[in-house]
This record gives structure tokens, C-alpha cells and sequence, in this order.
């Protein structure tokens, strides 16, 4: 008998990053024969880029973070027999500076 995916964890609700750095969202599901698809809740933008890792995993990389990619990504999980969706919003933190005033 097919089991319907279901979410057991997701790394966090919110993650705040610097400009530049790296990001990563995981999911842990269960299920049989689990399909996970990552995209960006905002509908236009593409995560076909090579600074997009892991788009079809249950971990989504982003390389190099720009203020763009701000906003909610959302992971559904899938199989024949269902499909589960969790969302994380990424928040761009102030830029880091040398300089002191």
C-alpha cells in the first residue's frame, strides 16, 4: 500500500542571511517513492540558475544570496498517493561593514 508523504521537519520558519552568503532550507518526509520540488512562492522567479542547489532534493542550496531572493520558498513533497507542502520565508540582513563611526 502507497503511504501518502508527510512532513516530519522543516529547518525553520524564518532564516535571516547576509548578502553574498550562503542559505540552505531542508525538509524530512516520509513516504513511498518521494518527489520534492522547490520554488519561490512569488510565481515569476526561476530557480533554474546554478546558484539554486538541490531544487528537486529535500535540501535547496542558494549560493551567493541577493536582496531578490527575499520572500518565501515553499517545498511540496509528493507521490502518487498525495502531496504535503511546507513553506520558509529568507530575509536579507543589513550588509556588514568595516568601516566605524
Amino acid at each position: 500500500m502507497l503511504v501518502s508523504p508527510r512532513i516530519t521537519r522543516f529547518a525553520e520558519d524564518a532564516v535571516n542571511v547576509s548578502l553574498g552568503s550562503n542559505v540552505a532550507f531542508s525538509v524530512d518526509a516520509v513516504g513511498h517513492f518521494l518527489e520534492f520540488a522547490w520554488r519561490k512562492q512569488d510565481g515569476q522567479s526561476s530557480l533554474n540558475t546554478s546558484r539554486f542547489v538541490g531544487v528537486a532534493t529535500s535540501k535547496l542550496t542558494i549560493r551567493d544570496v541577493r536582496f531578490s531572493d527575499a520572500g518565501t520558498y515553499e517545498c511540496e513533497v509528493s507521490n502518487s498517493a498525495g502531496r504535503a507542502r511546507t513553506s520558509a520565508s529568507l530575509e536579507i540582513g543589513e550588509l556588514e561593514s568595516d568601516w566605524k563611526f
